[in-house]
């Protein structure tokens, strides 16, 4: 079964990124694991602050969570 996940990444509120990637599950896996990536190969991209990303699956969302650019 396969499913898109959608990663929105706010800052002040404002949306500056959306990552998604289209993933699957089997239905004899026990459990599963799905990695998106939202670096940059240059330092700097992401400005110093304080960070907040919905989780989305199958485009209802799934969790919040929180991050820190020092």
């Amino acid at each position: 079964m396969s499913f898109p996940v959608t990663l929105y990444f706010r800052r002040n509120g404002s949306v500056l990124r959306i990552e998604e990637v289209e993933t699957r599950i089997e239905p004899d896996w026990t459990s599963s694991s799905h990695v998106i990536g939202a670096g940059d190969f240059e330092p700097g991209k992401w400005p110093t602050g304080n960070y907040e990303v919905d989780i989305h699956i199958n485009a209802k969302k799934a969790a919040t969570g929180f991050f820190n650019v020092y």
